[in-house]
């Protein structure tokens, strides 16, 4: 599980990627489809759309 990052550089492999949070071995993570997660939500810095 991962956030997903972006942004500009002048160097190569320092500009978009993924920024792990969790991780676990395979079989141990069970996903589910959620269209309101948003870490701004989490983080309370972003409203959600009404």
């Amino acid at each position: 599980i991962g956030v997903i990052v972006h942004g500009w550089s002048d160097f190569a492999g320092h500009g978009p990627g993924v920024n792990p949070i969790l991780a676990a071995l395979p079989g141990k993570v069970e996903t589910r489809i959620d269209p309101d997660s948003n870490i701004g939500y989490i983080l309370g810095i972003r409203e959600k759309p009404q």
